[in-house]
């Protein structure tokens, strides 16, 4: 088939990820991405954009930019005519560039794939406006959680998928490190991830009180990190870019994996990409990834702070333990398909039986 992709292009680990792995698959492949237009250089993190007009554009998503963008895709699809187009976390997708892509391309199927939650209580209404309109004009409507199965329904999804997150094996793998490096950026026990008010701040005091050799990496750290008398002890956490992220997964012991309240998460694309480093996970519990994972086998759950800190002390004790548990959680999450190439071969199948189902059959 052929695909044009649709979304903001500034990760290498989602729109574009997906994009590799449906060519891989033999698919032709158009992508058109909206950061260009408002960024001068593309990059997670960077405020680089082009002026301040630009800025406050993107923000409100709207304007002269945003436009410009959707005349570009028309055109594209319109050149290239397309037998689906995706729309991957399409905020600034709006209804009218649909209609646009319809008219120009009549056959082809309307997909989206959306990573993040818009109907959690902290969603911004202003940046989902406009898939929240469009809901109802897509074909088929691919969502990382189970609860939003009902939430897509009630706002008119006529054909809605869970299709789960994915690790991409060759960023997250096992790899050799000296013990100059492991020492550098390794640790006992490491979390790598954002900083959010759902508990997980208390939990890493906790652990970091307890006496284990504990490291914090990502953003959003800083403030809340200054404030605490414990953590402010550790090392400033960093973002990791390029491969650090799998380098320091496989300079530690133990990951742990904190569920997003802000996005309602029962699992995380981490529970695919830890395990596949060669790393033991160890997460918040959920029914969900007890679906996943056998529990004390393939990987490690705990519910509360108690649990969690004699679940790190046996580990950490018990390097045999460790190490099987770790191994076995990469042969599931690789026996199971949670790879990326995997996972868009599961969508290419969801969205062929929607093209081939009569007109307004699910």
């Amino acid at each position: 088939m052929r695909f044009l992709l649709l979304g903001d292009g500034h990760s290498d680990i989602h729109e574009r990820a997906a994009a590799n792995a449906l060519r891989r698959l033999g698919h032709d492949v158009e992508e058109a991405y909206w950061s260009p237009h408002f960024r001068a250089r593309l990059g997670i993190g960077t405020d680089e954009f082009r002026s301040f007009s630009a800025r406050l554009q993107n923000w409100a998503v709207a304007g002269p930019i945003l436009g410009s963008y959707a005349r570009q895709v028309v055109e594209t699809a319109a050149a290239t005519k397309p037998d689906v187009v995706v729309a991957y976390r399409p905020t600034h997708v709006t209804r009218a560039l649909l209609e646009g892509i319809r008219a120009a391309v009549p056959h082809a199927s309307l997909v989206s794939l959306n990573n993040d939650d818009p109907f959690s209580s902290h969603a911004r209404s202003r940046e989902w406006r406009h898939l929240l309109d469009a809901i109802p004009f897509y074909d088929l409507h691919f969502v990382y959680r189970e609860v939003n199965l009902a939430d897509y329904r009630a706002r008119g999804a006529r054909n809605v998928r869970m299709l789960r997150s994915f690790y991409i094996p060759e960023r997250n793998h096992p790899m050799p490190l000296d013990d100059t490096e492991r020492e550098r950026i390794g640790s006992d026990v490491v979390f790598i991830g954002h900083y959010e008010d759902d508990g997980r701040l208390p939990l890493l005091e906790a652990v970091a009180e307890a006496g284990f050799d504990l490291r914090i990496w990502g953003f959003q750290w800083e403030k809340p990190m200054r404030r605490s008398a414990v953590l402010r002890k550790l090392p400033a956490p960093e973002y990791l870019k390029g491969d650090a992220y799998n380098r320091v997964l496989n300079a530690s012991k133990i990951a742990l994996c904190f569920l997003s309240t802000i996005n309602r998460d029962t699992y995380t694309r981490r529970c695919f990409e830890v395990p596949a480093s060669g790393t033991m996970l160890v997460s918040q519990d959920s029914t969900d990834l007890r679906t996943l994972f056998r529990e004390g086998e393939e990987a490690v759950f705990f519910r509360g702070k108690d649990e969690l800190l004699a679940k790190l002390a046996y580990f950490l004790q018990d390097d045999a333990a460790r190490r099987a548990v770790a191994e076995a959680g990469k042969q599931r999450v690789a026996a199971d398909g949670h790879d990326v190439v995997s996972r868009m071969a599961e969508a290419v199948r969801a969205i062929e039986t929607v093209r081939m189902a009569p007109q307004g059959v699910s």
